[in-house]
This record gives structure tokens, C-alpha cells and sequence, in this order.
């Protein structure tokens, strides 16, 4: 599957989605960990400011372009992704195979109700919502990655689908591959394709999913909550372009 190095990541370059879900059904490559990280505009800034996330991430054996603008910027660098695809796209394809193959999946999820939503669709699926820890308190992340261990050890998951908020998502994953676990699961990091799958929240139109403008969809279901996201925090995200950019002239 061709890959492209951009803005410090290899991302996957794949037009065909049904290929990239059998790629994570595949055993992942010698030298990677078991991850499959979905990377947007926001990821991208905020791992440029925490390096031990952003080394950990770039070690994933897949990692995906999930926004537009990533896509947008790969052209601009000369190194053209074939399509954005997000963990929402990819959950329900993953679950459904998870299901036809009964292969043992795990769902860390931000609330109860997503978590007794999912069951309901898969009575075999195995839940768990952590209790509230801070992404900056290492005994609460110990204490809940000894929880999520217990679950997968007792089940023999085979994968773990994490739709918790950056960047508890990718700390839980961290520490649970240091673990090495002995079903060997793969980390799924698809931020909130739960609640898209399940309809909790709404996904934009397709015509703004295919314009790239599937943000601007969400800025005005949660203008309060997203505003400073999109239109403060990430505007290094044309920084690190630039610097790309530069790097490569340098060459």
C-alpha cells in the first residue's frame, strides 16, 4: 500500500477504503506498533507541541489522512495523498467485519450511554467507559490502563477501539503497548466514530464531506465549543506547512 511522508508522518495514500480496512484486519509489519492512528489538523499541532506523543503516533504502522486539509497540504508539498479517510468512515466497516469474523473487539468509550448503545447492536461486544482522569496525572492513567488490561487479558481482545478525547486517546494507547500484551491487540484511534455510527451526533451533509468543508458543518452544531479550535489553536498548522515546505526546498 503506497504511503506518502508529509509534515512528519507516513501517511497511508489509498483510494480504496475497503483496502484499508483489510489492511487492519493484516498483521502489522516488523519495527511498527499495533496502531492505527486518524490524523487531522488539530492532532497534527497539538502533538507538535507533546514530542513523546508525536513519536509514539509516527511509529503507527497506519496512519491516515482524516482531514481535508491535510490532503490539501500534501499537494501543496508535492506528495498528494489519494483521499481523506476518517475513523468514522472506517468504524463501521471495522465493526461489521469485527462481527462477521468474530473476532473479539473492545470500545473504550466516552460515556455509558454510547457504551450500552453499542451492546445493543452487538450483544458479544465488550464496553468500557473510564471514569474521568486527567491526560496529565500519571496515577490516573495507570489506574485506568490496569482496568483496560484486566478487560483485554480476560477477554482476549483482538482489537481496541479507542473514541475518547485527544490526547487521552493516544496516552491510553501508549501505555498499553508497553504492556505487551499477550492477545497482541491492535489500537484503533478513531476520536468520535461511536457517536457517528450510532447517529448521538450528526455527521455534515455529504456535499460538505466531499468539499472538504465537513468542519465548517460541525463549527455551526457547536460554534461555542469549536471556535477556539478552528480558528485559534489551529493556526500553526500553517506553520508547520511552511516549514515543510521550506525543508523540502532545502533538498
Amino acid at each position: 500500500m503506497k504511503s506518502e511522508l508529509i509534515l512528519d508522518y507516513e501517511f497511508i495514500s489509498e483510494p480504496n477504503i475497503d483496502n484499508v480496512v483489510d489492511k487492519i484486519f493484516s498483521p502489522a509489519p516488523e519495527g511498527k506498533t499495533p496502531v492505527v492512528a486518524t490524523l487531522n489538523v488539530d492532532q497534527i499541532v497539538k502533538f507538535s507541541k507533546l514530542p513523546n506523543l508525536k513519536s509514539f503516533i509516527q511509529q503507527s504502522y497506519m496512519i491516515l489522512p482524516d482531514g481535508q486539509p491535510v490532503v490539501w497540504a500534501s499537494r501543496l508539498l508535492g506528495s498528494p495523498l489519494a483521499k481523506r479517510i476518517t475513523g468514522s468512515d472506517l468504524f463501521p466497516l471495522v465493526w461489521e467485519k469485527a462481527l462477521m469474523q468474530d473476532s473479539r473487539i473492545l470500545c473504550i468509550t466516552p460515556t455509558e450511554e454510547v457504551s450500552q448503545l453499542l451492546m445493543q447492536r452487538n450483544p458479544k461486544a465488550v464496553c468500557y467507559t473510564p471514569p474521568f482522569f486527567s491526560a496529565t496525572n500519571q496515577a490516573e492513567i495507570t489506574e485506568v490502563t490496569q482496568k483496560i488490561t484486566d478487560i483485554i487479558s480476560a477477554n482476549t481482545i483482538e482489537y481496541v477501539v479507542v473514541g475518547i478525547s485527544l490526547p487521552k486517546r493516544e496516552i491510553l494507547a501508549q501505555e498499553l503497548v508497553k504492556k505487551e500484551l499477550p492477545s497482541a491487540p491492535k489500537f484503533l484511534l478513531f476520536g468520535a466514530a461511536f457517536e457517528f455510527y450510532l447517529g448521538t451526533k450528526k455527521r455534515a451533509p455529504e456535499f460538505f464531506q466531499k468539499h472538504g468543508l465537513e468542519w465548517l458543518h460541525r463549527f455551526s452544531q457547536e460554534p461555542n465549543r469549536l471556535f477556539k479550535r478552528y480558528f485559534i489553536e489551529s493556526l500553526p498548522f500553517f506553520k508547520i506547512v511552511i516549514n515543510s515546505l521550506q525543508r523540502k526546498d532545502k533538498k
